[in-house]
């Protein structure tokens, strides 16, 4: 009796449901993944950016006694969380818990905002998108951001992209076109 030799794809996979559903998981595990490390990167680096400006502020101001430069190196020390609230805190440890879940960043990004963190802000609603790239709302946030921070092209874009939504509310039509008017003149 003779037994046929296995078949396989183009890939090089056997021919079979069994190795097809293997090939899909790993790559979907790898879709996951990438995701997560993105939502990190994004999360991470606007962070860093803002401890490196805090640190290279107090290290050009000048102490005008030793009690105060005492004071700034124990300010130092307890880091970048003591400069944010306490509601900070607890929306940025609950997204990190979750990058994926889209209402911990929105909340992280309104706590954020309050606490007089853009960058972090965007951050959170940039992962948002990534994770469901269809909501104009979020894109309407993003463009009145990167206005605040004075990155007009990028908020023209995500403000016109907003704009495209055909389900966008008449009020935040409104707020979107008067912002991106702003975002023209700059």
């Amino acid at each position: 009796m003779k037994t046929r030799p296995r078949r396989t794809d183009e890939s090089g996979w056997p021919d079979d449901p069994t190795a097809a559903n293997r090939q899909k998981r790993v790559s979907a595990a790898l879709v996951v993944f990438n995701h997560r490390l993105i939502a990190a990167i994004i999360t991470v680096a606007p962070l860093a950016i803002s401890n490196a400006t805090a640190m290279a502020a107090t290290e050009t101001e000048p102490a005008s006694s030793s009690s105060e430069s005492a004071g700034a190196s124990e300010a130092n020390e307890t880091g970048a969380a003591s400069r944010h609230s306490q509601n900070y805190r607890d929306a940025f440890n609950a997204m990190m818990a979750d990058p994926t879940d889209a209402e911990r960043s929105f909340e992280f990004a309104r706590v954020a905002v309050s606490d007089d963190d853009v960058r972090g802000a965007i951050a959170a609603l940039e992962r948002i998108l990534k994770i469901n790239p269809g909501l104009a709302n979020i894109r309407l946030q993003l463009g009145e951001l990167y206005l605040r921070v004075g990155a007009t092209d990028l908020a023209a874009t995500y403000l016109r992209q907003a704009l495209l939504a055909p389900d966008i509310p008449p009020p935040l039509r409104q707020q979107a076109q008067s912002l991106l008017g702003q975002a023209e003149r700059s």
